[in-house]
C-alpha cells in the first residue's frame, strides 16, 4: 500500500490539506472536554482522532492505543454545571 501525496495532501487527519469533515452524531468527540473543535484533534490524539472513535464505533471511555492516558470527559456534568465548576457560585 502506498501513501497518496500531492496537492490534496496525504489524507491523514493531521495533514492541513486533508479534506475536512464533521464529527458524526454517533461519536462523543463534540461532547468531550479535550476535543479541539474544527481540527479533528484532541489532547489524547493531537495528530488526529482515530476514525473508529470519530465514527462512534469505539467509545473512548476505555483505554485506546496512543491516547496518552487521556479519555473522554464530558464538557458539562449532569445537571448542566461545567466540568470542574461548582453550581453553588
Amino acid at each position: 500500500m502506498t501513501e497518496k501525496t500531492g496537492s490534496r495532501g496525504t489524507g491523514s487527519l493531521g495533514d492541513e490539506n486533508a479534506p475536512m469533515f464533521e464529527v458524526v452524531e454517533g461519536g462523543i468527540c463534540n461532547r468531550c472536554l479535550h476535543y479541539r473543535a474544527n481540527t479533528v484533534t484532541c489532547a489524547a490524539f493531537p495528530k488526529g482522532v482515530p476514525t473508529i472513535i470519530l465514527l462512534g464505533k469505539f467509545i473512548h471511555t476505555e483505554p485506546f492505543p496512543g491516547d496518552q492516558g487521556i479519555r473522554f470527559e464530558p464538557k458539562v456534568k449532569m445537571g448542566g454545571a461545567p466540568e470542574g465548576g461548582s453550581s453553588n457560585g
